[in-house]
């Protein structure tokens, strides 16, 4: 981190592991940052007008960083400074970018109105709010590299539940009530969570296949029964999951990941497992994986501080 700076967060990653963004923490104001493997640790500066600002997500490519102020999305790509997005109504939250960044989907929350799904396009700064007769309040949490099929959530019946969106329309993953937070490059493979009737917990959901209408369910872990799980990113061959974990009654959360050649485990193992050191670090979050399932990222305390992480594995 930078001087001055106490803590930081990793939310979002480039496809290859080299570029990772989030927020940084001084005491008092928080500041977006860019970080990458070959040069210091980068921080946006300030969208006129605004105090605050948080990075939420980076194109697959690692170009551009997208994120929100204390009211306003921003752009922010290297050697510029930050620019509010414009054309983007205030209520909007980014969620994922495609490969290039020119395409991000979010959500828009229409003040007194319903959620609605959101889609902007970076080449001619238009946003679109496709919308569904099935769901009420949908939203995206991902987007494919080519930015044509989306993924998150649409409400019904008084629950959430998993959807694809195509320029043909909305279509329910399978698996029962969730939410899908993730989809692959080739938009082949996405993560998310399920719950589990007749529990407080949910489990980490994979889908993959044509459409995603192949649900595994990633979870439970004996040692955190009832442990409410959420897939946050997946690889782009479907084997790998990074997953954040929490007690069902409140409490410390951890990070977990699923490999389809070694199940569900505690991320603290399978980096220990690989030959990495990590006595000196509690591991709170995984929040991103790169393409090729090696690199991971997310946040976790060591010496007492909260601080992002990039671990790369063998």
């Amino acid at each position: 981190m930078p001087t001055g700076y106490t803590s930081s967060r990793i939310t979002g990653m480039s496809d290859d592991g080299s570029v990772a963004v989030g927020s940084i923490f001084d005491g008092s104001v928080t500041r977006a940052f860019r970080w990458v493997t070959s040069s210091s640790t980068l921080t946006t500066g300030l969208v006129s007008g605004q105090t605050n600002a948080r990075a939420s997500t980076v194109s697959r490519d690692g170009t551009r960083v997208h994120g929100m102020t204390d009211n306003v999305a921003f752009e922010w790509r290297l050697n510029q400074a930050p620019a509010q997005i414009l054309n983007l109504p205030t209520n909007s939250t980014l969620a994922r970018a495609n490969s290039n960044g020119l395409i991000v989907a979010g959500i828009y929350n229409g003040g007194t109105a319903a959620n609605k799904p959101l889609l902007y396009d970076f080449s001619n700064g238009t946003f679109s709010t496709p919308t569904s007769t099935t769901y009420a309040s949908p939203g995206f949490y991902g987007i494919s590299g080519d930015g044509l099929t989306a993924v998150g959530f649409g409400t019904r019946d008084s629950y959430s539940y998993p959807i694809r969106w195509t320029s043909a329309g909305f279509v329910e993953l399978p698996g029962g009530p969730g939410i899908a937070n993730a989809i692959s490059a080739n938009g082949q493979c996405a993560a998310g969570n399920v719950y589990v009737p007749g529990t407080p917990g949910q489990h980490a959901a994979l889908w993959s296949g044509a459409g995603l209408q192949t649900f595994t369910d990633l979870g439970p872990l004996a040692s955190l029964p009832n442990w409410r799980m959420y897939g946050k990113d997946v690889s782009q061959d479907g084997k790998v999951v990074v997953i954040y974990a929490e007690p069902p009654t409140g409490g410390d959360n951890t990070a977990l990941i699923w490999t389809s050649s070694g199940g569900l485990q505690k991320l603290t193992d399978a980096l220990g497992g690989a030959g990495i050191d990590v006595s000196a670090w509690d591991l709170k979050d995984a929040t991103a994986v790169s393409a090729n399932g090696k690199i991971i990222a997310g946040y976790g305390i060591t010496g007492g501080v909260a601080a992002g992480f990039v671990a790369r594995m063998p």
